[in-house]
C-alpha cells in the first residue's frame, strides 16, 4: 500500500484500519490482529455495514485491494 498507492487511495484504508483497531480494543480489549476470527469477522461486518467511521468507503477499497491481490497472484 505504501509503495504503490496514491495518498488519496491510502487515506480511507488507513483510517478504516485505525477505526477497526480502536473498536477492537474497546469491544474486545485486544488489538485487531490478535482478536479471534469471529471477532475480526464482526469488526469487518461493522465496517461493511458502515457502522464505523468511514466504514463503507474503507470496506469497498480494502475489498478491491484484496480481490486485485488475489487475481494477480499465481493462484488467481
Amino acid at each position: 500500500l505504501a509503495d504503490w498507492s496514491l495518498p488519496e487511495d491510502r487515506t480511507p484504508i488507513i483510517a478504516g484500519l485505525d477505526a477497526i483497531e480502536a473498536r477492537s480494543r474497546a469491544d474486545y480489549m485486544t488489538p485487531g490482529a490478535t482478536a479471534t476470527p469471529a471477532q475480526q469477522d464482526a469488526l469487518l461486518t461493522l465496517a461493511m455495514d458502515d457502522q464505523l467511521p468511514g466504514g463503507a468507503d474503507f470496506f469497498d477499497k480494502f475489498r478491491q485491494m484484496v480481490v486485485t491481490g488475489y487475481f494477480t497472484s499465481e493462484i488467481g
